[in-house]
């Protein structure tokens, strides 16, 4: 009963008895609850305030249901979220917010079952709204206390927004790699585009060569300077044209990762000097003016084969593009840890707009700037990639047409300490009195090659397929054999393998010649059996000079 101060008391009235055991009268006590009726005030008005926060979320649905799993109560977030008032929910079965799929597959019942044996079922799955549509859903189902009546009850949330992001996540990833799969075998398809390419542009290149050589070799025409001369501009057109390719095939290995640098230490001034005579002297009609300044032991840390492509792709760009009695200036020196080569020309220059394109692959200035002779501009795109891929770079400097251009590449330079690697000479090769098989399909090609090696003094045999080359080897002996790689029906690697397992034809020196001039297509042919391997074309003294280095 409450007092008049707000406090609460508990009255408890018992009878007086005497002595006698006669009740002759009351005792009334009153006993304080202020502070229990205060607890309990509390906690229903906790208990109600969670009642009215559970019936009102909008952000949660809430639902009970009885142990049989028929709905006790729906919240305003449950309404919101599937779409059904209380009314139309009450008493139904919570399966009818699964999706039909679910449903027939028993996911309502056995979520009731986990809930009841482990304490909690939490699930995330689609379900299914009112009108239909589905959505992604995240809960979780408990059991009830007996107290309570028992039963269930399911907290859930919509998480369409954040699942349909991480779909969209997904199918980015899943595009993404789809893209870089895509590229990767793009790449490869490229690659063995470009290697096969090669090889049919290199067969009458070979085709060609051997004839130049074949027609200076000739002993009537080896006092006849024309014919010299002839014979030389041929070669020489024939090696500008398989460089073009052998940059456009190492360009695209750089580009798919494929190409792999020797490293050693190059004494880039030596190399230089060497290049740039040679560059100049491809262009005898135009007298140019070659200045080098070359600091001594200016060395660099870097593959040189490729250190030797940029030099001769800078100073081949100067020569083509300085006019008639113009100047080239090389310069090699160190600059802190690098080594730097500039080459400057007094040619055609470049225009501002297009200094910033220069390294790009196809790319020539347009107008009057460009020349007859402009190329392809593979040359100066390879110049770059090699430079980049040996942790230098390349730039380039013109004050605008018609005052010439300054490029510049930066290599790794070397430590003191390290040797530069030196050119060996090898020893002088004659053929004479040789006995040589030559095995190559293209026949037209290996006509003329044999011819010059006949020239040469030696004894040549001719097979226009691998199985006539075996043929031959069974019968007569051979200091060696020189082969192509891609033959019909049996191909190089498949001939030297049968070669190798011949006792008599075991230790034959042979050397692989091929159109397919990659580094994998030259591995692949010391691996199955050849001792050396040339890229085609190739000169008789490419020849001599991979046997004198076996």
């Amino acid at each position: 009963m409450p007092s008049a101060d707000g406090r609460h008391f508990l009255a408890r009235i018992l009878p007086y008895r005497t002595a006698e055991d006669k009740i002759e009268g009351a005792i009334l006590n009153f006993f304080d609850v202020s502070e229990l009726r205060f607890a309990q005030d509390k906690v229903r008005a906790g208990e109600e305030r969670l009642r009215l926060v559970a019936a009102t979320t909008r952000d949660f649905a809430i639902i009970t249901t009885d142990e049989a799993g028929l709905i006790t109560s729906w919240n305003a977030g449950a309404q919101r979220i599937f779409g059904y008032t209380e009314e139309e929910m009450l008493r139904r079965p919570i399966a009818v917010i699964f999706t039909a799929e679910d449903q027939a597959h028993g996911v309502p019942q056995q979520e009731m079952r986990r809930a009841a044996e482990t304490g909690r079922a939490a699930d995330e799955r689609w379900h299914q709204r009112k009108d239909g549509s589905r959505f992604f859903c995240s809960g979780v189902m408990s059991p009830l206390d007996d107290a309570t009546g028992g039963g269930f009850a399911k907290i859930a949330r919509d998480m369409t927004g954040t699942k349909q992001q991480e779909l969209a996540q997904e199918h980015r990833l899943f595009k993404e790699k789809q893209a870089n799969l895509s590229a990767q075998i793009a790449n490869e398809l490229k690659d063995k585009f470009l290697a096969v390419m090669s090889h049919e542009l290199k067969q009458p290149l070979n085709l060609i060569q051997m004839n130049a050589e074949l027609l200076m070799h000739l002993p009537a025409a080896a006092q006849i300077p024309a014919v010299q001369r002839v014979g030389e501009t041929i070669k020489r057109a024939v090696a500008s044209q398989t460089r073009i390719i052998n940059d456009l095939l190492d360009l695209s290995r750089i580009r798919t990762g494929k190409l792999r640098l020797s490293r050693v230490t190059v004494d880039l001034g030596e190399l230089v000097q060497s290049v740039a005579q040679a560059a100049v002297a491809d262009a005898p009609k135009k007298k140019l003016l070659l200045e080098t300044h070359c600091d001594e032991a200016v060395h660099c840390h870097g593959d040189r084969v490729r250190v030797e492509q940029i030099a001769w792709n800078l100073l081949s760009n100067a020569v083509k593009f300085t006019p008639d009695g113009g100047r080239i200036s090389v310069r090699v020196e160190t600059e802190g840890d690098f080594a730097r080569l500039a080459v400057a020309d007094t040619g055609c220059g470049i225009a501002a707009e297009f200094l910033p394109h220069v390294f790009g692959m196809f790319n020539q200035a347009d107008g009057d700037t460009a020349l007859p002779n402009g190329g392809l501009g593979i040359g100066l795109a390879l110049v770059q990639e090699l430079a980049l891929a040996h942790g230098g770079r390349a730039e380039v400097k013109s004050a605008g047409p018609g005052e010439g251009a300054e490029f510049t590449v930066w290599l790794p330079g070397s430590g003191a300490t390290d040797r530069p690697a030196k050119n060996v000479p090898h020893a002088e090769v004659s053929f004479g009195g040789w006995r040589i098989l030559a095995v190559d399909d293209y026949v037209d090609a290996l006509a003329p090659f044999a011819e010059v090696l006949r020239l040469e003094g030696a004894v040549v045999d001719v097979a226009d397929s691998a199985r006539k080359g075996l043929e031959l080897l069974d019968a007569n002996t051979y200091d060696l054999l020189v082969s192509d790689l891609g033959m019909p029906e049996m191909d190089g690697y498949q001939f030297i393998a049968e070669v190798r397992k011949r006792p008599a034809t075991r230790a034959l020196h042979a050397i692989a010649m091929s159109g397919f001039g990659r580094r994998a297509d030259a591995r692949r042919a010391l691996e199955a059996g050849f001792n050396a391997h040339l890229p085609k074309p190739a000169s008789i003294e490419e020849l001599k000079a991979a046997i004198a280095r076996l």
